[in-house]
């Protein structure tokens, strides 16, 4: 007796389906780290993603432990800003880190921020920086952004030292510095919402000082966006070192320095995920196999055969011999339901079929595409190099400005420094003038109590003279009557005549003298 397995047929065709569901149906390869911020930030809808930059008003309120950036420092934000808005297919919003979305005691950003978010400038500076790296949401953390410390150092979120990242602050943002870029999900809650059911992606750059972040910007858009699927990691850690000579020797970052990548792979971003629609027919299938492969093991599943010679001859006159099939019904039951379980992963497969000629017809659309995108690239790039062109021309022209700008600097820290000697000479003589009124005002106090004095003097004067003249006044009225009588007296006088015996004075119409009795006139 022999034994042969039927089901060998069976689980091949299974093996065969596997196969093909790998071949065909497995998903495309997705782009994963710092390549997604092309398609899901920098090619965003307009309006959607926040652009967060450090305040420096010194009003408006912030958490404890994070600063204010210096005109200077805050200037280098703004142009980092603006560099990487520049590279946005649309335009977005840009909020400070002091807006009433972000909290202002922990810098989080609030939930009305429901899109991407871009953010410039270390959590010294930078409230929402300082929260996601404070709660370990962020990739890297720095330490050192305090004044009290005398070094930088960048560190996982599980607290793995980056070792090269290390460096004294004195040795950094002259011609040097490091800069971090990374790029994560932050999962939140919304106002209707529980738990951290919703997410955001968060892209941000900052260096240890302003020109690390210019550097990190620059970097960005001049290395990594035109290659975005060779980043793939989540965070890269890059040292600026300003070039020896050349148009570029100018202690700022631009395009002709030297970058070395400290932390982070460049190469390939594509990695497979298997999205949950896949994983259902995967497991059956896998399913199955194993089940087949057990079932043989185990003999649950055979068939005899046996031949019995000698028991009859037919009507030909040969040997015919006898074929006696006996199955195990436990067997055949379990056969049964493998069948029933292979129809319906062929039902399944044949969909996944059609869904792969629809993603095959997508995909060749998308090729159309790609090949008028080329072409469009080629043009392009033809427009690129006569922009380097001129972008050589007006590097050569701001060497040229930097030059007479360098020549006006000297002329302007001479003129600061004549405004200097005349600034301390106008402060002496404002401190002698300071002297001689401060002995002005005592002159004019004692002159003012003198005054006081004489006035006083005055007002008595005044008065006694007030008085006398109203008793002069007085005095006039009774000259006047007195006059008035002597008048009367006088008129009286000339009217009388001398009586001739005596002499004494009588009226000149009296008749008799008064002292002699001589008669005078006749009547």
């Amino acid at each position: 007796m022999r034994r042969r397995k039927f089901l060998a047929l069976i689980a091949i065709l299974v093996v065969a389906a596997f196969i093909a569901t790998l071949v065909f149906a497995w998903p495309k390869p997705t782009p994963q780290g710092l390549s997604t911020v092309d398609v899901q930030i920098i090619k965003a809808p307009a309006n959607s993603v926040y652009f967060i930059y450090p305040d420096s008003n010194k009003s408006r309120t912030k958490p404890s432990d994070v600063g204010y950036p210096s005109q200077e420092e805050y200037g280098a934000y703004r142009t980092a800003l603006g560099v990487l808005m520049g590279l946005f297919a649309n335009s977005q919003v840009e909020r400070a880190d002091t807006s009433a979305s972000i909290d202002a005691k922990s810098g989080m950003p609030r939930s009305d921020l429901n899109g991407p978010l871009v953010l410039i400038g270390g959590p010294s500076l930078h409230a929402s920086v300082y929260y996601y790296e404070k709660e370990r949401k962020a990739p890297l953390y720095l330490e050192g952004s305090d004044s009290k410390s005398k070094s930088y150092c960048l560190y996982t979120r599980e607290g793995v030292k980056i070792e090269p990242s290390f460096v004294e602050k004195a040795k950094v943002g002259g011609d040097t510095d490091i800069f971090l870029i990374e790029v994560f999900k932050d999962y939140y809650s919304g106002p209707e919402t529980y738990g951290n059911t919703l997410s955001r992606d968060v892209f941000v750059i900052y260096g240890y000082t302003w020109k690390g972040t210019l550097a990190g910007v620059k970097f960005f858009a001049t290395s990594v966006y035109p290659n975005m699927a060779s980043y793939s990691d989540e965070y890269y850690v890059v040292r600026w070192v300003d070039a020896s000579e050349g148009a570029s020797h100018d202690r700022a970052p631009d395009s002709g320095d030297k970058y070395e990548i400290l932390a982070g792979e460049v190469g390939s971003s594509l990695k497979i995920q298997v999205p949950q629609e896949y994983l259902l027919p995967l497991s059956a299938l896998a399913v199955l196999v194993v089940g087949v492969a057990v079932a043989f093991r185990k003999g649950w599943v055979e068939v005899a055969i046996e031949r019995a010679e000698g028991e009859g001859e037919a009507e030909s006159g040969g040997d015919i011999g006898a074929e006696k099939l006996e199955f195990d019904k436990e067997a055949l039951r379990e056969y049964r339901d493998v069948f029933e379980g292979v129809r319906g992963a062929r039902d399944l497969l044949a969909k996944e079929r059609e869904k792969l000629s629809k993603e095959r017809e997508s995909l060749s659309r998308a090729s159309d595409d790609l090949v008028k995108k080329r072409e469009a690239l080629e043009a392009m790039k033809a427009e690129m190099e006569k922009t380097r062109v001129e972008f050589e021309k007006t590097a050569q022209e701001l060497a040229e400005l930097r030059n007479r700008i360098t020549e006006d600097a000297k002329l302007l820290e001479d003129e600061k420094m004549k405004l200097r000697l005349e600034k301390d000479e106008l402060m002496k003589a404002k401190e002698s003038f300071a002297s001689e009124v401060s002995g002005f005002e005592s002159r004019m106090a004692e002159m003012s109590k003198k005054l006081k004095e004489k006035g006083r003097r005055l007002e008595e004067r005044e008065r006694a003279l007030s008085e006398r003249e109203r008793a002069m006044d007085r005095e006039r009225i009774d000259l006047n009557e007195l006059r008035a009588q002597l008048s009367k007296q006088l008129e009286e006088i000339s009217k009388a005549k001398a009586c001739p015996s005596c002499g004494r004075r009588v009226d000149a119409a009296a008749v008799f003298c008064d002292g002699c009795g001589r008669r005078l006139r006749n009547v």
